[in-house]
């Protein structure tokens, strides 16, 4: 995969790091933070995730504990090695559509108790063996999520809680 960081976006994956303390990303040298494969972000203050972290195209694990957190931009999609992903926030209302296109995806975790809607096109992450998704409000529209799971023919586990 080719390396796409410019300059720029290395002060902002920087940037990030210092302000919310993210020690994996205080790195300067541009192979080594485009080749890190794994990363969390932590119990931090980040409302939105910035588009340099999704230019980090051989992360395979992407993990985001972050109760702050809005929105995710549909750059994730630009993920494409990405086979595990948890994402869990109190104030993130719907996930970008363009989640369904990570299709080494093996593991799916949701756990933002105020989300409301989850995107068409599950049955495209072909790969996916687990999925666990928490979902306290009750508004969670699983109509898309229910008719694409019956495809997933690699599906181990399924937790859904949704009250």
């Amino acid at each position: 995969m080719k390396n796409n960081l410019t300059e720029k976006d290395i002060k902002t994956i920087n940037k990030l790091a210092e302000k919310y303390g993210i020690k994996v990303l205080k790195i300067n040298d541009k192979e080594k933070i485009f080749n890190l494969k794994q990363l969390c972000i932590f119990d931090t203050n980040i409302k939105h995730i910035p588009a340099a972290i999704f230019k980090l195209t051989n992360l395979k694990s992407f993990s985001i504990y972050c109760k702050n957190l809005k929105s995710l931009i549909n750059e994730i999609e630009k993920l494409t090695n990405l086979e595990s992903i948890h994402i869990e926030s109190e104030n993130l209302k719907q996930l970008p559509k363009e989640i369904h296109n990570l299709i080494k995806l093996k593991r799916f975790d949701i756990d933002c108790p105020n989300s409301e809607n989850f995107p068409d096109g599950i049955a495209k992450l072909i790969n996916l063996e687990t999925i666990y998704i928490i979902n306290s409000n009750g508004k969670l529209n699983l109509q898309y999520l229910i008719g694409g799971i019956v495809k997933l023919n690699n599906l181990k586990s399924l937790y859904i809680d949704i009250e």
